[in-house]
Formats: structure tokens, sequence, C-alpha cells
């Protein structure tokens, strides 16, 4: 059994690298969780996690955040110049893990109660998929999940107070991996790469 640390950059990235990992949970179990708090903070770090990937694995998950004007390739080389050890495993969501959620279109409609044309069918194509969603969320007649996943009126969030919780619970029971990695190029080689490793 392989006893994985885990490194994201919040709780949402967290339920979306556990539900990954269930599909290896015969092989892999995750010993120890980091929450890094962003993009930026995996980058500052990631070169410590790659030395201690010599000896220890890790799987790591981050955001392409695309307004840094990088795509997926030119991340790696950039964090990364010389490779990656054998035990690290690192992904990119291109351009956040929320693509990924979208792209179960099926999935996404039925959570938020809306019709499944209003979903997208090119995710990984969006500027902001956080941005879509809160858009989605505003035609969906749920109103706990309005209220969870809306920022309240006049506050300055873009997030609603349970942003993070309700779509982990999402990603946690319904998200279907078959139907969203056929949507999605990053998240099927995420499956593929997990498949592989070490």
């Amino acid at each position: 059994m392989i006893h994985l640390n885990l490194v994201v950059e919040d709780l949402l990235s967290e339920a979306i690298a556990r539900r990954l990992l269930s599909i290896a949970e015969d092989r892999m179990v995750v010993a120890t969780v980091k929450i890094a708090g962003g993009y930026g903070e995996i980058g500052k770090r990631i070169s410590a996690y790659n030395r201690a990937a010599k000896a220890v694995p890790f799987f790591i998950l981050a955001d392409l955040d695309r307004d840094k004007g990088a795509c997926a390739p030119q991340l790696r080389k950039a964090w990364l110049p010389h490779g990656t050890n054998p035990l690290l495993l690192f992904r990119i969501a291109v351009p956040q893990v929320e693509a990924w959620l979208l792209a179960d279109q099926e999935g996404v409609a039925t959570f938020l109660g809306i019709a499944p044309d209003l979903v997208p069918l090119a995710p990984e194509a969006l500027p902001d998929p956080k941005a879509t969603l809160i858009k989605l969320a505003k035609h969906s007649p749920k109103a706990f999940l309005r209220r969870a996943l809306l920022p309240a009126p006049g506050s300055d969030a873009r997030l609603g107070p349970g942003y993070n919780i309700q779509l982990s619970r999402f990603a946690q029971s319904t998200w279907n991996l078959s139907r969203a990695r056929r949507a999605s190029v990053s998240l099927d080689r995420a499956i593929k790469a997990l498949d592989r490793f070490p």
C-alpha cells in the first residue's frame, strides 16, 4: 500500500484529489494532507516536496491559474525545471479544479437542478470556471444551494459561505469521473497518471 502525502490549494481541491485517489484505493491511501492556501504557496514549496519525493510519495494538485500567462507544460517547467523525482505525482487542473467538476455536465445539472444544456461543453476553454459555477448557481431552484454558493448581497466576497463545502460534497458523492474525463483532457491525464503511479 502506498501512503501518499497530499498537497492541494484548498478544501475543494482536497475533496477532488481524494475522489481521484478513490479509484486506486486498493493501492493508495492518504497519509497526510497539506492545504497550501493557494497556487503561489504550492509554487514556493514544490522544490522541497520534489526533494522529499526521492523517498516519500507525494501527490500535488494545483490550478493552472491561467491569468499568470502559462500553459500547463510551461508551469511544470517553471516550477520543476529539472523534472520530478519518481515518487512525485504533480498534476495541473486546466484552468481550475472547477473545470473538472463542470466536465460532468449531467452531474452538475442534476446537482444544481438546472437544464444540462446550461452547463458549458468545453470547461477547459473557460477563462474562469469558478465564475461559471457561480453564474449557474443563480439559476438553481434549490434555495440552500444558492445561499451556499452565491456571495451575500452587498458582500465583497467572490464565493458564497458554503461554496467549498457543497462542491466538496458533490465531488465526493455524485461527480461522475467517467463522464468528466471525456470532457477534460487534464483530468483524463491525471487519472491515467494515477493509474501508472509510482
